[in-house]
């Protein structure tokens, strides 16, 4: 195939064009990316970023999307900052049990380490009476709450979920 000179300047015009609307595309999805918040940083520097936070309730309003990381739930600490629901619901993926306007727990069940602490959810517009195991949480209307795993041997221990009068609607296995 012979191509006359005309036609290959155009050639190498338009795959040159293509190469740099490539890199250009590439350059601006990375930016868009870090501007999104999606971090760059080792697992093992989140603890460290968690030691200055100390979850609270907040009321606002928001939908959630439960994404599963596998990744530890961060530590129970003693710090002054408080958490938006934001903040929380990005801290605590993966280690949130969110409850809807019918009382349904999301998700069904979850494996945590003893001592770990969770984010319980309340997407619904009333209070919400919560069981896990033995103990009792009050959930106001579009409010959160951090609470710890705290169980006693042996282990695994599986733990069931209530909401209202609601039984048996999620699970916890807690480990060791």
């Amino acid at each position: 195939m012979n191509l006359s000179k005309k036609q290959k300047y155009f050639a190498i015009g338009i795959s040159g064009a293509v190469a740099i609307m490539l890199i250009v595309g590439l350059a601006a999805f990375l930016k868009q990316r870090s501007a999104a918040g999606v971090p760059s940083v080792n697992s093992a520097d989140v603890p460290a970023a968690v030691s200055d936070l100390q979850p609270a309730a907040t009321t606002t309003p928001t939908s959630t999307v439960n994404t599963i990381k596998k990744s530890k739930p961060p530590a129970a600490n003693t710090a002054k900052k408080v958490l938006t629901y934001e903040e929380a619901s990005k801290l605590y993926a993966g280690h949130k049990f969110q409850f809807d306007a019918n009382c349904q727990a999301s998700p069904m069940s979850m494996i945590v380490k003893n001592g770990a602490s969770i984010m319980l959810d309340n997407r619904g517009g009333t209070v919400r009476n919560v069981s896990i195991g033995a103990k009792k949480y009050s959930l106001a209307a579009y409010n959160f709450l951090i609470i710890t795993i705290a169980e006693s041997k042996p282990f695994p221990k599986t733990l069931s979920l209530s909401c209202g009068s609601q039984y048996n609607i999620a699970k916890i296995t807690v480990l060791e």
